[in-house]
């Protein structure tokens, strides 16, 4: 255990040529708590590049870590507080503010997960580029992310990319109770998820971000399901004359005749305003139509604990509140 005693780290500067950059380049069978790096720079022409842990080979808890204004880039699986997971990890009460770069892999708070990983109460703030899988939490790996949200606003580079204001690319896995202010460009984009495979679930979660018409997949929630199954259950866009106006939840349904299961989300074109079902939602709204922060918080009532299903661990959904001067009166969190 690396217990960081609620230590500041100010102006580290790392600059390599090998993968595995980070505080901690190479960590296995480990936990590491308690620490905010400052005004730190990460730079490596590698792979697997992060402010807190660059690789991490199995089994890594990081808890109440943070990145301020700090500067981390790499090549592939680069993220504001861990680069790579391969392995058992879980991110909790993490977030980064500063600029995350890369070519491909890019992640707010990880770059890439090979295996399930679990993020929660976790956010990031902090702006990013790259060139593929570009995403505010997570650029693309598999896992549950929970409570969490980005504000940050991405840019991607090059002809042929993925981008999504949550993960990037996800293959199996669940997003509940997040969500997304920041916009999303490129050619495979979402205000949620870019795009999909295997089974993939969004809960209770809303976009409020601009996704690019541009884009040649593109969607509200989810730009592209490449195959498997999604479910999209009481998850909402923002639509208005002006933001998204002519882009639906899910773009592109890709190889599956019918991949979006009993679901149910919409619309709603300000913090106030009522909820529109979406054509191509199969169900009708299970919670009506009154504004968002009433349909999020009753979800949340009636699904205070979510117990995941291969871990056992048990966590408490957090409710939404309206505060003033924050989010432009959207919902955040309690």
């Amino acid at each position: 255990t690396f217990d960081g005693n609620n230590k500041t780290i100010t102006g580290l500067y790392i600059n390599q040529t090998t993968d595995n950059a980070g505080l901690f380049g190479y960590v296995s069978n480990a936990e590491i708590k308690d620490l905010t790096m400052q005004n730190c720079k990460v730079v490596s022409t590698g792979d697997n590049v992060g402010n807190i842990v660059g690789y991490i080979n199995n089994n890594l808890t990081i808890s109440n870590c943070s990145a301020e204004e700090t500067e981390v880039s790499g090549t592939s699986g680069v993220g504001g507080i861990v680069g790579c997971a391969n392995g058992a990890t879980t991110i909790t009460n993490c977030y980064n503010t500063g600029s995350v770069s890369g070519s491909s892999e890019i992640g707010g708070i990880l770059g890439y997960s090979s295996q399930n990983s679990t993020i929660i109460y976790s956010y990031n703030i902090g702006n990013f580029i790259g060139g593929n899988y570009v995403a505010g939490i997570m650029g693309r790996g598999s896992g549950l992310i929970i409570n969490c949200y980005n504000e940050g606003n991405g840019v991607c580079i090059g002809y042929y990319n993925t981008f999504g204001g949550i993960v990037g690319s996800f293959i199996n896995g669940k997003i509940i109770n997040c969500f997304n202010t920041g916009s999303v460009n490129g050619q495979e984009v979402g205000g949620i998820i870019a795009y999909t495979a295997g089974e993939v679930n969004v809960i209770n979660s809303y976009n409020l971000g601009g996704v690019s018409e541009s884009a040649i997949y593109k969607g509200g929630i989810v730009g592209w399901v490449l195959s498997g199954s999604l479910f999209i259950n009481n998850s909402y866009y923002l639509q208005t004359d002006q933001i998204n106006t002519f882009i639906s939840a899910v773009g592109t349904t890709g190889d599956s005749d019918k991949p979006i299961k009993s679901s149910y989300f919409g619309t709603f074109s300000s913090a106030e305003s009522g909820l529109t079902k979406c054509d191509d939602s199969p169900s009708d709204l299970a919670y009506g139509t009154s504004n968002l922060k009433t349909v999020l918080n009753a979800y949340v009532s009636d699904n205070s604990i979510y117990t995941d299903e291969t871990s056992g661990l048990e966590i408490e959904l957090t409710t939404w509140e309206i505060r003033a001067g924050e989010n432009d009166g959207y919902p955040v969190f309690a």
